[in-house]
């Protein structure tokens, strides 16, 4: 069992959420580009979860974390269908609170510049 499932307890509650930065990506709804981030080794609550995804708000790109960098949030969990079409959850309104460690890995405001390069590559 995934364990996002220990989240299931928590949908609709804000949360203090502690992970590090594994990737970036994106996701195209209604023809507007929403970036996102993947957390890992996340905890809350004394609880472990392997990973966790958040959409960037403008807030948290202005912050300009990169890869590897350890974060401290405050955010809501909700569910949502992956790709696959897989029950999961993950986390919306969210509040980065700081940045505990930083790296300085390829940042989000990198993933973002290289990202739309290559979109308007393709159109």
């Amino acid at each position: 069992m995934p364990l996002q499932r220990n989240l299931f307890h928590e949908v609709g509650r804000i949360i203090t959420v502690k992970g590090k930065i594994s990737n970036f990506g994106y996701l195209i709804k209604k023809d507007k580009i929403y970036f996102t981030v993947l957390l890992y080794d996340v905890e809350t609550n004394n609880k472990k979860i392997d990973h966790l995804w958040l959409i960037a708000n403008d807030t948290f790109i202005d912050q300009n974390p990169g890869r590897g960098d350890s974060l401290l949030i405050e955010t809501t969990i909700h569910p949502y269908r992956n790709r696959k079409r897989n029950k999961n959850f993950g986390a919306t309104r969210f509040k980065l609170i700081k940045i505990i460690e930083k790296k300085n890995g390829f940042s989000i405001k990198d993933y973002i510049k290289k990202q739309k390069q290559m979109l308007e590559k393709k159109t």
